[in-house]
């Protein structure tokens, strides 16, 4: 029964997505661009940015820092798994959980067995870091502000990077870090 209901909110979302993009469609010439352009400028919440590394690769970066829920976080790994490329995700705390976040943020395990490399941040993500196997282990830190310098040393072309928490886990500053470096080393969004 729950996951009936899980799948319900992810498609809510979907058509929520769609009744959001499509009066860009009306005001706009090309549709496929002006989509791509609005949802880019939706800050925290799937935006995608391409960046150019110096070598000519390219780096994924999936930003869905603004909120967290185990429903969307199910639905952002079952995304991201779905990507090409080394899948690195970035995970903060699912905050106002209740006595279950214990719980909730272990569940979370199996969702990632198709993630190559996870870094973590939060007494909760502690939980799920630490199940993983030892290779997939990236870095767990105890705020997202440790967490920029590896995720940063980490990087290279060919990543498909996710970072997403809740707001009050403060993942967005990770996000505008990975930005400034690239656009620094004259990569392009």
């Amino acid at each position: 029964h729950a996951k009936l209901v899980d799948l319900a909110a992810i498609r809510l979302d979907g058509e929520r997505m769609r009744q959001f993009v499509q009066p860009l469609d009306d005001r706009v010439g090309d549709p496929q661009q002006d989509q791509h352009a609005a949802m880019a400028e939706m800050a925290g919440r799937g935006a995608r940015s391409v960046f150019t590394t110096q070598d000519g690769g390219e780096i994924l970066l999936v930003d869905e820092s603004y909120n967290a829920n185990p429903t969307s976080m199910e639905a952002a790994l079952g995304n991201l798994v779905e990507l090409d490329g080394r899948r690195i995700a970035v995970l903060g705390d699912m905050l106002e959980l209740g006595v279950e976040a214990a719980e909730f943020h272990t569940r979370l395990k199996p969702l990632t067995d198709r993630i190559d490399l996870v870094f973590a941040c939060g007494v909760n993500m502690k939980l799920l870091f630490e199940a993983l196997p030892p290779e997939r282990q990236g870095k767990w830190a105890p705020t997202s502000e440790d967490l920029i310098a590896p995720v940063e040393k980490e990087l290279r072309a060919g990543d498909v990077v996710m970072v997403k928490g809740s707001l009050g886990s403060r993942m967005a500053p990770i996000v505008d870090a990975i930005k400034k470096r690239f656009a620094a080393k004259g990569g392009s969004v």
